[in-house]
């Protein structure tokens, strides 16, 4: 747990850095008016270049922990070489008083206990572990693909965590970069209730309040096993809100230069081909409003190219395809996948299976287009009653001619990234980044104008009563929790409110000015006490688990280093299905196999995790061999001709 936080208190100067330089070398830092705006906006820019850098970097080197942090200070030098950057780094400065210090340390202590229950999710064990491993120990080498069709997909939030799996955090850290993601986007709630209590709410900001009710509750309560892992679906998610809340945000600039939504889209792109719709609407609308010489087009393109070139490198190198798995071009270079393979492994399950059937087995296919769409809408009701919902709203706002510019980009990344999910991969836990956004949107406007000008002219006491219904939205947001919890936390957000209302204290309390002052303490202890409450209610994995370890059916990973220093390491198991409702968890157990004259692994139970190196998780093909034996396993794969 310290581990944890030692290492995000890192991370955070470093990407405020990093993000300062960014904005202040190629962008325009006056586009945005407010300071604690340009704070957030700078880390979120900072994180994701750092994480572009760290997968170009594995290009060439792997991702050693030495390497990473010369990478990291090389990228944070600008701020600390010029003036305005270091001024700028001065203000930043101002806002570590005690309320907001407390406030951090409270929700970085509830998320760190949340992510120490340890990676369970199967899509890590199958490819996230075993792709950060060769990250770590030998870069992004050639041919991955052909170990598993999965290994071939390169994501720089892998890259990212990479520098972490060594050491004495070595196969305990794959929750570190999610968990820090999940903090730093919990100081949302921070912000809003802090410009709530003093009426000094924007557009922009009505818009974060709601994204970050929806977004942030939704991932806790659905998908608690995608956040303690290395998967990089969370941060889709939480990085298409903050791409949009930073369209709202960046008023007129004061010369023509790219503003941070563009730096954060372009280095989302490398996360994952799902946020290609935002990449591509950000990138035309700034190119539009821009309206740019051919001096400027040239330096936006090499901001663009510096982002997303590692990230189509990286895919080509490793699957032999730079968009992979989409198949187009294709090059024929002697360490790709086979064509059938890609599709049948890669591309064509995650538009299949929500229709009900898998693409490897015909069998179990629908007969008919009503029987195949059916079991879409069973399958995936969430997603088609959204997508519905936001496909009007977004719709609306697009074509509306009465909206700010900022609002229909917005409007547009819903309608078109909604659409292009349901045309290629129709699947909640792909497609939740946008079938919210049109709802967030319109509420955001609602607020704006119906409550945000009573607010600017109403008395103290209407101010408070909107800040804790607030934070009441925010508890209810998490349900459903245990009846003594949900008690609790309801008890709690009262007492706050009771505590700030009291006649005896008011008058102390008004001198001292701590309504105000702790305002972000009392949204911080909100949040934080969901996220503790949703730790504890573990699910249907997790008891099996400990029933059968408790029993002495099941074997845990020896840990003689106590959790609050450390987090545990990774279990290696696989999920048998005995009967209709019994799950049983089996340790993984692995063989050896020689093929080509060199050595492999494979497991016979479960997945290849941090098995040793190489591995595959579904076996190992007769035709791979080592591309240049000379340089072992750094020379990567090819199939034999």
């Amino acid at each position: 747990m310290i581990a944890y936080l030692v290492a995000w208190l890192g991370l955070s100067i470093l990407c405020v850095m990093i993000g300062t330089s960014v904005v202040r070398l190629f962008g325009c830092p006056t586009s945005i008016a407010r300071p604690a705006d340009r704070l957030i906006a700078s880390l979120w820019v900072g994180l994701l270049t750092l994480a572009s850098a760290l997968l170009a970097t594995s290009l060439v080197v792997p991702l050693r922990p030495a390497w990473c942090l010369l990478v990291a200070f090389g990228l944070s030098l600008p701020a600390l070489c010029s003036k305005d950057s270091t001024d700028t780094l001065w203000d930043y400065a101002q806002f570590l008083t005690l309320p907001l210090m407390l406030s951090g340390v409270a929700l970085a202590l509830a998320m760190a206990w949340f992510v120490l229950r340890g990676t369970l999710l199967e899509d890590a064990h199958i490819y996230h572990i075993p792709r950060i491993r060769w990250y770590s120990e030998y870069g992004t080498v050639p041919g991955l693909a052909l170990l598993e069709p999965h290994l071939g997909y390169a994501s720089s939030w892998h890259a990212l965590t990479a520098p972490f799996d060594a050491g004495f955090l070595c196969g305990r850290a794959y929750a570190l970069i999610n968990g820090f993601l999940c903090t730093l986007f919990s100081a949302n709630f921070i912000l809003v209730g802090w410009r709530l209590y003093r009426a000094k709410m924007q557009v922009s900001d009505w818009f974060l309040a709601t994204a970050s009710v929806i977004y942030f509750s939704t991932c806790f309560r659905q998908w608690t096993q995608i956040i303690f892992s290395p998967s990089p679906d969370i941060a889709v998610i939480l990085v298409t809100v903050m791409i949009g809340w930073m369209l709202l945000v960046e008023g007129k600039r004061s010369e023509p230069r790219p503003r941070a939504a563009l730096f954060c889209s372009l280095g989302a792109l490398s996360l994952k081909l799902s946020l290609a719709p935002v990449v591509a609407i950000v990138t035309l609308v700034e190119l539009w409003q821009l309206h740019v010489s051919p001096r400027q087009l040239v330096r936006l393109s090499f901001v663009a190219v510096g982002y997303a070139l590692p990230f189509l490198l990286a895919q080509f190198i490793s699957s032999g395809f730079p968009l992979y798995p989409i198949t187009v071009p294709n090059l024929q270079v002697d360490w790709g996948i086979d064509l059938m393979t890609a599709e049948l492994e890669a591309k064509l399950p995650a538009l299949t299976v929500p229709y009900g059937f898998h693409p490897t087995s015909p069998s179990n296919a629908p007969s008919d287009w009503s029987e195949m769409f059916s079991n879409l809408f069973h399958n995936q009701s969430y997603l088609m009653l959204f997508s519905t919902v936001n496909l009007m709203i977004c719709g609306a706002l697009a074509f509306s001619t009465q909206k700010l510019s900022s609002i229909k980009t917005l409007a547009c990344i819903g309608l078109i990234g909604n659409i292009f999910i349901l045309s290629s991969a129709p699947d909640i836990r792909y497609g939740l980044c946008y079938v919210h956004v049109g709802l967030s949107t319109l509420v955001a406007l609602f607020a704006s104008e119906w409550l945000g000008k009573k607010l600017l002219l109403a008395n103290k006491g209407l101010r408070v009563r909107v800040f804790y219904i607030y934070l009441l939205a925010i508890a209810l947001a998490f349900f459903p929790l245990r009846i003594s919890v949900t008690v609790l936390l309801l008890a709690w957000v009262g007492s706050m409110a009771l505590l700030f209302r009291a006649s005896r204290l008011e008058a102390r309390l008004r001198a001292l000015n701590l309504p105000l002052r702790w305002t972000p303490a009392a949204a911080a202890l909100t949040v934080a006490g969901c996220l503790t409450a949703t730790s504890y209610a573990k699910d249907a994995t997790e008891m099996v688990m400990a029933s059968y370890a408790g029993a002495g059916l099941f074997r845990l990973p020896d840990n003689s280093v106590p959790k609050w220093l450390l987090p545990p390491p990774t279990v290696r198991y696989r999920l048998t299905v005995k009967g209709p409702e019994a799950i049983v968890p089996v340790n993984a157990r692995y063989e050896t196999k020689i093929v080509g004259g060199h050595r492999y692994l494979y497991p016979i139970v479960g997945f290849c995790s941090d098995a040793e190196l190489p591995c595959g998780s579904y076996g190992i093909r007769s035709d791979i061999r080592w591309r240049d034996p000379r340089r072992g396993l750094a020379g990567g794969f090819s199939r034999s001709r």
